[in-house]
């Protein structure tokens, strides 16, 4: 099995924590589309979270946000999201799960703090790398 289906398949598990920690009925994005993961309806409104979880960030202390891929606009250039929802997968201990409202993460990657780096299969993502002490405002505190 390639990275990519790999990692496909563990992103889908955290969607479902993510759905999970709504306390509303969810509706799931239908094929490709990197617009959204999964959208609620509060009042009325559809809310649209992206989600993202993370192996790495537990060690890095950063939060890794894409913003193109092969030099097009992707994951929070991307988004019509309201929210993210950030899983930093802590392996035996519990996940640290960070909501996010998508306008403060565009302002919050513009800061010097957040350096840009390439990653991904053949480096072909770029990213910013976030420090997660500028997010510890909104690390909620839950079980998953």
């Amino acid at each position: 099995m390639n990275n990519f289906i790999k990692d496909l398949e563990f992103g889908k598990i955290y969607e479902n924590k993510a759905m999970k920690l709504i306390n509303y009925k969810c509706f799931p994005s239908k094929g490709k589309c990197k617009e959204y993961d999964f959208y609620y309806i509060k009042d009325g409104k559809k809310i649209y979270i992206e989600v993202k979880s993370d192996k790495l960030a537990c060690k890095t202390g950063n939060l890794c946000i894409e913003y193109k891929f092969k030099n097009n606009p992707s994951g929070i250039s991307a988004t019509k999201s309201d929210y993210w929802i950030y899983f930093i997968c802590r392996h035996e201990q519990e996940d640290e799960i960070y909501i996010i409202p998508t306008n403060k993460l565009k302002e919050i990657i513009k800061l010097d703090y957040c350096r840009s780096v390439s990653a991904g299969d053949n480096k072909m993502s770029k990213c910013k790398l976030v420090p997660k002490i500028l997010l510890r405002d909104y690390l909620i505190d839950c079980d998953t």
